[in-house]
């Protein structure tokens, strides 16, 4: 290094002045608040470890095997609630409930006609030999089944006996891969008052695209004379 001595220069050796730059130096280096990265390793703060360490406690108790395995409803979804909150439960986008109308054929020895009851047509019931017949292919959006009704009209009030059967399949299998049935007896008529009959039983493992045939039947009226059979109502998810 280069002095002036009376105007002289003179070469002086640097006075070593490291330590007036170490801790409880004189001169000590802060790197608070720059940017990048130093030459040496840094530790983590204890504080760092300790959240990371809870968060991670946390969420092992909500997976599988943990103490709080996560739960939620069936058909639903989970969204994000924010950091530190366990997610909320919603609906699945296009699960909202549809339904449609499935009108009656005449089956087994019955006859369709048009009715005297508010115009409805319909499909005559007089004995256990008379069947009401229909086919409907499942939506491609269905999920599950929410439920299925058999719609008649009682002449005379009394009680019925009835089944409802049902086979299923789709593309390139045997037309009876799936049957199925639901049946009652004893059930309470009144005369021409609407009855709906939940038959949904009748429809266990149905899935998208299947083709479903509808078989109904009344096996034994009591006091009731009749029924008008409309068709049925099927409502999915």
């Amino acid at each position: 290094m280069t002095t002036y001595l009376n105007g002289v220069p003179v070469l002086v050796a640097p006075a070593d002045h490291a330590a007036s730059h170490e801790d409880t130096g004189g001169d000590e280096v802060d790197v608070a608040a720059l940017s990048g990265l130093l030459g040496d390793d840094q530790h983590v703060l204890d504080a760092e470890v300790l959240a990371v360490a809870a968060a991670l406690l946390h969420a092992s108790r909500h997976i599988p095997g943990g103490a709080d395995p996560m739960r939620w409803t069936a058909d639903k979804l989970l969204k994000g609630a924010g950091a530190g909150a366990d997610p909320a439960e919603i609906d699945v986008p296009g699960l909202a409930t549809k339904e449609f109308w499935i009108p009656a054929v005449p089956g087994l020895n019955a006859v369709w006609t048009y009715g005297p009851f508010g115009n409805y047509p319909y499909v005559r019931l007089d004995t256990a030999t008379e069947e009401a017949n229909a086919n409907f292919a499942v939506p491609a959006d269905f999920n599950s089944v929410t439920s299925l009704y058999a719609v008649l009209i009682p002449v005379g009030s009394g009680s019925i006996d009835w089944t409802q059967r049902t086979s299923f399949a789709t593309s390139e299998e045997a037309f009876d891969t799936h049957t199925d049935i639901a049946a009652a007896d004893g059930l309470e008529t009144i005369n021409q008052q609407m009855l709906w009959i939940d038959v949904s039983a009748a429809l266990t493992g149905l899935a998208s695209l299947d083709v479903v045939g509808l078989n109904f039947n009344i096996d034994v009226f009591t006091t009731t004379t009749h029924c008008y059979f409309l068709g049925w109502r099927f409502k999915y998810t």
